[in-house]
């Protein structure tokens, strides 16, 4: 298992320092016009932004799914490994999306890649019950943590499916999925003593 996070926590931490390569002022950019080049860039910019804490969400629900899960198998192995190649590639539709903002086809695909990578991080979850890889967990923290699995993908879903309506309203359901996770969190974690809170 420790191998299994450790690996995890590297690919984690990789695709969020890619975020920041294609943030590039060219050299030839002279100093009276590094204002306008920043302004330019703040697209992606947003981008950039959007995708580290949608990245750093996903590496927290990462975190908390191993905390509960004490077994593996080979199945669980190719889900995290499918899991893992969303988040890789996450970076080239936040490219996309810092340029063409306003592009459906950017809008889709980054929706697209946030739908389906939260997908295959739910699937961890109902895989790990479905096959017993779950310790002892309490019931409510299980409950907390099924909505929270179950939640994600279907708001990533509907929010690209307002890209063709608003890129602006998309981008706002995509971002308050972090504060309803830590919600949900809170409620479950009640009248409970600190260790058990995942």
């Amino acid at each position: 298992m420790d191998r299994i996070e450790f690996f995890s926590d590297a690919v984690f931490a990789i695709a969020m320092t890619l975020l920041v390569v294609t943030l590039v002022i060219p050299a030839t950019v002279p100093a009276a016009g590094l204002g306008h080049a920043l302004h330019e860039l703040s697209g992606q910019l947003f981008a950039f932004a959007l995708s580290f804490v949608v990245i750093g969400q996903f590496w927290i629900a990462h975190h908390r799914l191993f905390r509960l899960i004490d077994r593996y198998d080979l199945g669980l192995l190719w889900l995290n490994l499918f899991h893992l190649l969303g988040i890789c590639f996450l970076p080239f539709p936040t490219e996309l999306l810092g340029r063409y903002f306003g592009s459906d086809v950017a809008g889709f695909l980054y929706g697209g890649t946030l739908t389906v990578t939260s997908l295959v991080g739910a699937s961890i979850w109902f895989y790990a019950l479905g096959r017993q890889l779950v310790g002892s967990v309490d019931p409510d923290v299980q409950r907390a943590t099924t909505f929270r699995a179950t939640m994600t993908p279907i708001a990533f879903a509907i929010g690209t499916a307002f890209v063709p309506l608003s890129m602006e309203l998309a981008v706002v359901i995509w971002g308050v999925l972090l504060p309803i996770s830590r919600a949900i969190v809170t409620v479950a974690a009640r009248a409970r003593p600190p260790d058990t809170v995942v």
